[in-house]
C-alpha cells in the first residue's frame, strides 16, 4: 500500500480515539473474542510504559492500527487494513532490538505449579541467546495465521482461552449464610484492595498508587469493583468488572482470591455478583480469558456459566 498514514507516539490526548478504535475491532470481530477489549486498555496501562510501547497509525484523524509492544511477552497489533500488518510487525521487531533477549518462559509452562515455580526463582528474569517477538492469532482466525506464517513466525503451544457468557441466563444471586457480603470498594478502603491483590498473586507489586491509575480509567465502574468481605471486615477475593456501552458486552480484569480464602466459592460468588451488576446496567453478554495451562481458572469460569470460545495462540518469531 502507499504511505499515507501517519505513525504516532501514544499520549492521552490519544486515549480515547485509541480506546474508539480497539472497541470498534472486538465489535467487528463479535461474537468472536477480540485482539484487545477497551478493559485490557484500561488495567495494562498502569502497569506499562504507554509512550514508548504503544504506536498508533493513523490516517488523517482515524486510527487504522496499533502495536502495544511489550518486552518478553506477547505484544499485541491490529489494523483494519491487511496490507499494513508487516509494518506493524516491523516496528514491533525494531523496538524489540532495544532491549537485551530474555527468557521466553512463559511459553514452557504447562500449569499453575510450573508458573509460581518460575517467579519465585527468577526464571522470567534470566537472558536468552534468541530474542525473539511474540504476537498471537486466534485458532479460528486462519487469515491472520497464513498473514503470520507468511512473514516468518511460528505456532506455540502456548496460549489464552477465551470464554463468554449471555447475560439473559444470569440471575441474581441468592443471599448465603455465610456472613460473606459481595459489595463494591468503598472510597475508604482502596490501599486494602491494593493489599489483596497482592496477597492473591504471588511475586506481585501493585500498589495504591497503580490501582488509584486503573480507577481514573474513563472506562472504569465504582460498582463494578467487586470484592468478597468477610464478617470482620477482612477482603477475601475480588474481580474488576468492565462494559464496552457501544458492544453493550462486559469484560474481567482481573479476578483474584487471598490465599488464605481459597476454596470457599468466594471467586465464583463475586464474579456471579458483577454479571448480574453488568445486566441490570445493560450489558447482555460477558467475556473473560485466562492463559491456558490455568486450569483452576478456567473450571470457575466454568462453574460461573461461562462456555468455551477460542484460543488465543503465540506465534513467535526471532528477530536477531
Amino acid at each position: 500500500m502507499g504511505k499515507n498514514y501517519d505513525v504516532f507516539q501514544f499520549s492521552r490526548d490519544e486515549l480515547i480515539p485509541y480506546m474508539a478504535f480497539v472497541s470498534s475491532r472486538a465489535k467487528h470481530r463479535f461474537p468472536e473474542p477480540g485482539y484487545l477489549m477497551t478493559s485490557d486498555i484500561a488495567w495494562r496501562l498502569p502497569l506499562s510504559a504507554p509512550k514508548r510501547q504503544i504506536r498508533l497509525w493513523k490516517e488523517g484523524a482515524n486510527v487504522i492500527g496499533y502495536v502495544w509492544f511489550t518486552p518478553n511477552d506477547v505484544s499485541v497489533l491490529d489494523t483494519i487494513v491487511p496490507e499494513l500488518l508487516p509494518d506493524l510487525v516491523k516496528h514491533a521487531a525494531d523496538q524489540a532490538k532495544h532491549y537485551d533477549p530474555t527468557n521466553p518462559w512463559l511459553l514452557s509452562i504447562k500449569n499453575m505449579t510450573q508458573w509460581q515455580a518460575a517467579l519465585q526463582s527468577g526464571e522470567h528474569l534470566l537472558p536468552a541467546e534468541e530474542r525473539l517477538l511474540q504476537v498471537t492469532a486466534f485458532d479460528k482466525d486462519l487469515e491472520r495465521q497464513v498473514a503470520l506464517k507468511d512473514l516468518g513466525f511460528r505456532s506455540t503451544d502456548h496460549t489464552a482461552k477465551h470464554l463468554k457468557i449471555d447475560l439473559n441466563s444470569v440471575d441474581e444471586p441468592s443471599a448465603n449464610n455465610s456472613g460473606v457480603v459481595f459489595r463494591a470498594v468503598r472510597n475508604n478502603e482502596l490501599e486494602k484492595r491494593a493489599q489483596l491483590h497482592r496477597d492473591a498473586w504471588v511475586g506481585s507489586t501493585f500498589s495504591l498508587d497503580t490501582y488509584l491509575k486503573v480507577r481514573e480509567s474513563p472506562v472504569f465502574e465504582p460498582n463494578l469493583d467487586v470484592v468478597a468481605v468477610e464478617e470482620n471486615g477482612e477482603f477475601g477475593s475480588y474481580c474488576i468488572g468492565w462494559m464496552d456501552a457501544g458492544m453493550k458486552t462486559g469484560s474481567f480484569e482481573p479476578v483474584g482470591t487471598h490465599k488464605n480464602f481459597r476454596g470457599r466459592g468466594l471467586a465464583e460468588n463475586v464474579i456471579r455478583t458483577t454479571l448480574w451488576k453488568m445486566k441490570k446496567m445493560g450489558m447482555t453478554t460477558a467475556k473473560i480469558s485466562t492463559a491456558g495451562f490455568n486450569r483452576p481458572a478456567f473450571d470457575l469460569y466454568q462453574r460461573c456459566g461461562f462456555t468455551f470460545t477460542d484460543f488465543e495462540r503465540t506465534y513467535i518469531k526471532s528477530i536477531d
